[in-house]
């Protein structure tokens, strides 16, 4: 049993989905990305309660069209769908009339990132470990390297860098490569986006001696069409994975943010511990920031 995407017919809406066929049963909600429903088995299958969704009617109806459900009757075979915070469960017919399965890209030996992690919290954790996952060799691009003291660049490269090393054990690190990338121009230099992605891209290549490449993302897809153009899509698989659905759309600005408000719990929600045990030093660099910042500034 694994997790598989399928997308809506109607919307376009893409969900994570499992085909119930008679694994442990206590697996399905840490499939899903659910691991805050409750499972209870009994002898034909299993089922499934969700414990706390706000106004659940409203919410499956905007997105799905159905009925209210609190409980429901998994059988084998059926597709058991995460939809709005509930499970749904499909037979054959009734899921390939709803919903069509999206084929998982053609991943390549090299999985790539980047970000500038100002500063790391779990999403960008969960775009490297699902590298980490489904490729050999995991690229991190730390962009802004030029960069620091700044409203959306506060901390230095080399601070950012240690916090990420951190997270991962000896075997992990031996197979990620970091390198750093100064920026090409101000973020809403819309019209050097291509330009952008081309410094980007061969950057990369430069560095890992391969033309072809999985690119991992979170942000909005078109952002990543408008990088690169028809002479570099070619050798990129782009892989998207979802942020909203998953982290409430966490950011790093929400954790500047939680940081200026002293909200330590949300940090800890949201971060890893290379990030809580510097909690005291990074609200410092932030506050002295906020007062003091930088211009921003392109080559």
């Amino acid at each position: 049993m694994s997790v598989i995407r399928c997308r809506y017919k109607e919307t376009g809406r893409t969900f994570n989905t499992i085909k119930f066929i008679g694994s442990n049963f206590n697996d399905v909600a840490e499939f899903l990305n659910a691991p805050e429903y409750e499972i209870k088995t009994d002898y034909f299958g299993i089922k499934v309660n969700y414990k706390s969704i706000q106004n659940p009617d409203s919410t499956l109806k905007m997105y799905y069209g159905i009925r209210k459900i609190s409980e429901l009757e998994v059988s084998f075979g059926d597709y058991v769908v995460s939809v709005a915070g509930c499970f749904i469960a499909l037979n054959e017919k009734q899921f390939n009339k709803e919903f069509e399965i999206i084929p998982e890209p053609k991943l390549s030996k090299t999985g790539v990132l980047i970000a500038r992690m100002q500063p790391l919290h779990n999403a960008h954790l969960h775009l490297v470990n699902t590298i980490l996952k489904e490729c050999e060799h995991c690229v991190i691009v730390l962009g802004s390297e030029n960069k620091r003291d700044m409203l959306r660049n506060p901390f230095d490269i080399g601070l950012r860098e240690e916090m990420l090393r951190e997270c991962f054990d000896k075997e992990q690190n031996e197979r990620i490569t970091i390198f750093t990338l100064p920026d090409w121009s101000k973020e809403d230099a819309y019209e050097d986006a291509k330009i952008w992605g081309d410094y980007l891209y061969y950057n990369i290549v430069s560095r890992i001696q391969e033309k072809h490449l999985t690119y991992y993302y979170s942000d909005d897809p078109a952002i990543m069409n408008n990088w690169f153009g028809e002479n570099i899509k070619k050798y990129i698989n782009c892989r998207f994975l979802e942020r909203e659905s998953i982290f409430s759309g966490l950011s790093a600005t929400k954790i500047r943010k939680a940081f200026e408000d002293d909200d330590f719990n949300y940090v800890k929600e949201y971060c890893p511990n290379s990030v809580l045990k510097r909690y005291t030093k990074l609200r410092e660099i932030w506050g002295y920031v906020k007062e003091n910042p930088k211009d921003d500034f392109s080559m």
